[in-house]
């Protein structure tokens, strides 16, 4: 902007005080300027030291989570193992499956139900509650085709999901 707009025909001392109260203006608003800078630039810095140390803590308990759920979720792996599909189990028998039953409550309660996600967690359910259903209507004898199939198929749903918590069935990043 000219100056002969700003002082609008003012003279000497007028327009001395005039030019040097824009000036003092300007020089202020700089400051200000500069001071909101570096408080921006401040809290940008410490809020990416935050998201960092959030990560590693996040990554930290994901790394811990998963060495303990490894453990557990082995346990519970080889517990489902008598109901393969192949080969089939033609050796089992419905007292074997409540024997099952009571080493998937003992797991559950003992060791390792606080682990499963909660998708893991609900198809874990679904094992026990097909059990029950199994068990109500047969005690004895092997165990016939249709409820073996049953079983197998809701073991082999948990054990997908214990491999998706772990991570274990991804493919290797490429190098």
């Amino acid at each position: 902007m000219p100056w002969e707009a700003i002082l609008g025909g003012a003279t000497g001392g007028v327009a001395v005080a005039i030019v040097l109260a824009v000036l003092f203006v300007k020089s202020v608003t700089d400051k200000i300027v500069e001071s909101a800078q570096k408080r921006f630039e401040s809290a940008l810095k410490r809020a990416e030291e935050l998201h960092k140390a959030t990560l590693a803590m996040a990554a930290t308990i994901d790394t811990d989570l998963r060495g303990r759920r490894f453990a557990v979720y082995a346990e519970l792996w080889k517990k489902t193992g008598v109901l393969p599909q192949w080969p089939r189990n033609r050796e089992l028998m419905y007292p074997d499956l409540r024997e099952l039953t009571d080493e998937l409550r003992k797991w559950y309660f003992e060791s390792g139900g606080i682990y499963p996600s909660t998708t893991a967690r609900e198809v874990y359910g679904e094992v026990p509650k097909t059990l029950t259903s199994v068990l109500e209507k047969q005690q004895d004898g092997k165990v016939t085709d249709p409820d073996y199939e049953a079983l197998r198929s809701k073991c082999s749903a948990l054990r997908t999901e214990l491999t998706d918590d772990l991570l274990s069935r991804r493919e290797a990043p490429a190098l």
